[in-house]
């Protein structure tokens, strides 16, 4: 699609759009600049699944500052799984959530959103270690996840958009080092 039709059939969503794109190749740059795209799909896996962990956490704690910041990194890790099969699923999916939010159902108790999450990181595990066909298993498990994400951001009074914002803005000067495919933080021992 050609950018004068791009813009003019989306005008009205345009710097939406536009704040989105900017935001994953800046997430994109930032994990190049530390040399995560040279990691494994294994590793950012178990990345994922060390900040759902965190999100269910801040979730029992009802901490909401927490939660934000571990939405936020979630959609990070996305981000970067996603670029390095090569695909931008995760930018058009928030893009979605962006123009759709009338359309993002209540959730009674956040505490059993965490499932679905879970339960599309355990189907991309099974995809990863059997080799069959990761790129649409990663298309699947991003839509699930950025869905029942934003669910969650709304129900705290955020977006995931806004949380993924929050999560690059406190990662994008970090310094640290690579260490056997994992970033690990400047100044931490093996936290990445």
């Amino acid at each position: 699609m050609n950018e004068c039709y791009r813009k003019e059939k989306f005008r009205k969503w345009w710097p939406l759009i536009e704040r989105i794109e900017k935001l994953e190749s800046n997430i994109w740059d930032w994990a190049c600049e530390r040399g995560l795209d040279n990691s494994t799909i294994e590793k950012q896996y178990n990345k994922l699944i060390e900040e759902i962990d965190e999100l269910r956490q801040a979730i029992d704690d009802n901490n909401i500052p927490e939660i934000y910041d571990a939405i936020g990194d979630i959609t990070v890790v996305l981000t970067i799984m996603e670029r390095m099969y090569k695909g931008c699923v995760v930018g058009d999916l928030i893009k979605w959530m962006g123009v759709e939010k009338e359309n993002i159902p209540s959730v009674i108790n956040s505490s059993y959103q965490i499932i679905p999450i879970t339960e599309a990181a355990n189907f991309l595990s099974q995809q990863i270690n059997r080799n069959t066909c990761p790129e649409l298993a990663m298309s699947i498990v991003s839509e699930d996840i950025i869905y029942h994400l934003d669910i969650l951001a709304n129900r705290y009074g955020s977006r995931v958009l806004e949380c993924a914002e929050l999560a690059y803005n406190e990662i994008k000067d970090r310094k640290g080092e690579m260490v056997d495919g994992y970033f690990i933080k400047e100044g931490r021992n093996n936290e990445y």
